[in-house]
């Protein structure tokens, strides 16, 4: 008995090629490494005080405030993770779901990063920011870029549709009769 291969059902239609499959599935692994490493900068920064402030969170309840933001980023990475996965062994509907998993929440995250920059003015002074904290800020606008690059791919390598009445030809005489023979009395017919 096997177990894997086109056996399970999950596993989707294949596309012979990739179609860019490979690329999405690079691109997918390069936006876990972005949030994967702006993690392990967040955890090396300090205590749990430093995520605390990043969450956004009372300073009274410091296991809801990490677990407040741990549970959407490991959520994120467990996903992106398996659409990776799934995108290097073939399988076509990875492209559409990575494309709007990836815009949805990096646009939602850098836009409101972006606001919340915009209005606090903490531009001022923002090259002169430790690399770990640059990284830290840049991280939604890099994860951005990936996903624009992803919805590209997607949109670029995407199946072709049948134009307008689909691939079908009609035959040239209609397949019940045959088909029509020269009159005998026709100069040129065979006597």
């Amino acid at each position: 008995m096997a177990y894997g291969g086109d056996v399970l059902a999950g596993n989707g239609p294949r596309k012979a090629g990739g179609g860019g499959l490979t690329a999405i599935g690079a691109l997918l692994l390069v936006y876990v490494a972005i949030f994967a490493i702006a993690t392990v900068i967040s955890i090396v920064q300090g205590n749990f005080a430093y995520l605390i402030r990043m969450a956004d969170r009372n300073a009274e309840l410091p296991a809801l405030a990490v677990a407040g933001y741990f549970t959407p980023l490991a959520v994120t990475l467990v996903s992106t993770s398996v659409l990776a996965v799934l995108a290097f062994r073939g399988v076509t509907w990875v492209r559409p779901a990575a494309a709007v998993l990836l815009l949805v929440t990096t646009l939602s995250a850098s836009g409101q990063d972006l606001f919340v920059q915009l209005t606090n003015r903490r531009l001022n002074g923002f090259l002169d920011l430790p690399f770990d904290t640059m990284f830290i800020v840049l991280q939604p606008y890099l994860a951005l870029v990936v996903a624009v690059a992803v919805a590209v791919v997607a949109i670029a390598t995407r199946a072709p549709r049948p134009g307008p009445g689909g691939t079908f030809v009609p035959p040239p005489y209609p397949p019940t009769m045959p088909p029509p023979a020269l009159p005998a009395d026709r100069p040129g017919s065979a006597p």
